[in-house]
């Protein structure tokens, strides 16, 4: 059983821009495999196959040249079950300052 198409396909656009402009990570995210759950970085529930967990730490460390960026939270919103994500270390603009907590761990709980 592979996980919901529009949980597949959010993670995808997650991938896109993540790699903005020119980067090359989370190789195993394809758009052909339809089985998202067993995408490096990315844990589901065994029950509901719905992403519960997203680890996006260190993803844009390659990207950093291009100066710190900001996330479209809306990516996240299909996930409906998301329960823990990590955006440590990807050089995040948050109101105008840049943040670097590598031991920081950012989880939305519903």
């Amino acid at each position: 059983m592979g996980c919901l198409e529009e949980e597949r396909n959010a993670l995808l656009k997650i991938k896109v821009a993540f790699n903005h402009p020119n980067g090359s990570s989370l190789p195993s995210w394809q758009e052909g495999d339809c089985d998202c759950c067993s995408w490096e970085r990315v844990e589901c529930d065994i029950n509901s196959s719905r992403v519960t967990q997203l680890d996006l730490s260190y993803i844009r460390k390659e990207l950093r040249e291009y100066g710190p960026w900001v996330i479209d939270a809306s990516l996240f919103l299909p996930l409906e079950e998301l329960q823990g994500l990590d955006l440590r270390d990807n050089y995040l603009s948050v109101n105008d300052e840049i943040h670097f907590h590598d031991h920081d761990k950012y989880e939305e709980q519903k």
